[in-house]
């Protein structure tokens, strides 16, 4: 026989009424922050709650030292495909000039054919 009972919110603990003006965090830093910015004296900086600035950062470090090291690996990366390309074209550059030079000079080359084997 199946079991038909049902959990209803109210059962699994989350209350049913839930108030619609209780603010988001970002509206409470918000506020904080338009206030201290309102008493603070002009150029001076503007007061940091270090508790919260300390939980928040400690919230975010994980994530955020994963995803700055994927960025930097990313620009880095790219970096070096276009690194790659640049030095092996210097490097054509450089043997396809030093092959002209040499072909050019005087004497450098015998055009007389050699015989394998044979002093």
């Amino acid at each position: 026989m199946k079991n038909t009972t049902t959990t209803t919110a109210s059962q699994a603990g989350v209350p049913r009424n839930v108030p619609r003006n209780v603010p988001t965090l970002t509206e409470v830093v918000g506020e904080r922050l338009r206030r201290a910015a309102a008493t603070a004296p002009a150029g001076q900086p503007l007061p940091i709650d270090t508790q919260m600035a300390q939980a928040v950062l400690a919230e975010l470090m994980p994530t955020l030292e994963h995803r700055i090291s994927e960025a930097i690996a990313r620009v880095v990366h790219e970096q070096m495909l276009g690194l790659n390309a640049r030095v092996r074209s210097a490097v054509a550059d450089e043997v396809h000039a030093a092959v002209g030079e040499a072909l050019l000079r005087p004497g450098s080359f015998s055009t007389a054919p050699r015989t394998v084997g044979r002093r």
